[in-house]
């Protein structure tokens, strides 16, 4: 009979913590799942504003991948330049609230 191999086990508690993670501090974005509806809603809103099609794809971007805060910051860029009015600016807001969620 040959000698019993010892282990430490520690190392096998140690392998299992190098998974997962991440985390981190979740913030509000663009809820994906309804991705659809807030790019049909955004692009009504913007029918009639000039570069319509730019400012869409900067919001979509900001909400997405930045935050929704970030995209509120360059949507009041957008009003204190004269580039949209305040009206619409408010519109795009509560779509922006209403279409996003924390992660």
């Amino acid at each position: 009979m040959g000698r019993r191999r010892r282990f430490n086990p520690n190392k096998r508690r140690q392998r299992h913590h190098r998974h997962g993670g991440g985390g981190g501090p979740k913030t509000r974005k663009l809820h994906m799942g309804r991705a659809e509806s807030f790019e049909y809603y955004l692009k009504k809103a913007l029918e009639d504003v000039e570069a319509g099609g730019i400012i869409f794809g900067n919001l979509y971007s900001k909400a997405t991948n930045l935050g929704v805060d970030e995209a509120q910051e360059y949507l009041d860029r957008l009003v204190e330049d004269g580039n949209m009015d305040k009206d619409k600016a408010r519109a795009v807001s509560d779509l922006m609230k209403r279409f996003s969620k924390f992660r």
